[in-house]
């Protein structure tokens, strides 16, 4: 009976660890379950509105350094996310949207625009690269390439890892109660 718990543990584990909510294509993020939707609805049943709503803000506000300058909050009911990350040397500016209703949070990932880090930088960052001269994510017929700069990986990555610790957060698994 214990092997069994502790397989099933295992499993469970190791499946959100590596939950994989968003794929990134050229045209923007979409959902890894149905490319045809650009939004992941995260199921919580039992869990009321307000509850989602507040575990997420709780969340928001340790994840970021000043969670005030870049959320925004229809009260119960929608939290707006504007900022940046750092993929090898490009800046990402993005959107992470929560929508809430009983039960269930919408997520949107929206990749906005990218420049160099180095701010003196003459080259130019977009998700499709438009020319040799300059980087981007994807060719202009969609395809990944691979040697560039930000990843289509790195990008993935972030949006997924914002998703999982959210979940991890409104499920209450990242709780240190040992202080």
């Amino acid at each position: 009976m214990k092997k069994i718990i502790l397989t099933l543990f295992l499993v469970v584990i190791c499946g959100t660890a590596s939950a994989q909510y968003f794929s990134l294509t050229s045209s923007g993020m979409v959902s890894k379950a149905d490319s045809a939707k650009t939004y992941v609805v995260l199921e919580f049943p039992e869990k009321p509105q307000a509850e989602l709503f507040d575990a997420a803000k709780s969340y928001i506000i340790t994840a970021y350094n000043s969670a005030k300058d870049v959320m925004s909050t229809s009260e119960t009911e929608k939290i707006s996310v504007l900022a940046v990350f750092v993929d090898r040397g490009v800046l990402i500016n993005y959107k992470y949207v929560l929508t809430f209703k009983d039960g269930k949070i919408k997520v949107d990932y929206i990749v906005g625009d990218m420049r160099p880090e180095d701010l003196s930088a003459t080259w130019k960052v977009s998700l499709i690269r438009p020319d040799v001269m300059s980087c981007g994510v994807f060719d202009k017929k969609g395809k990944p390439l691979s040697r560039q700069i930000p990843t289509k990986a790195g990008i993935e990555a972030h949006a997924n890892n914002l998703t999982r610790e959210l979940v991890d957060a409104i499920n209450g698994d990242t709780t240190d109660e040992d202080w």
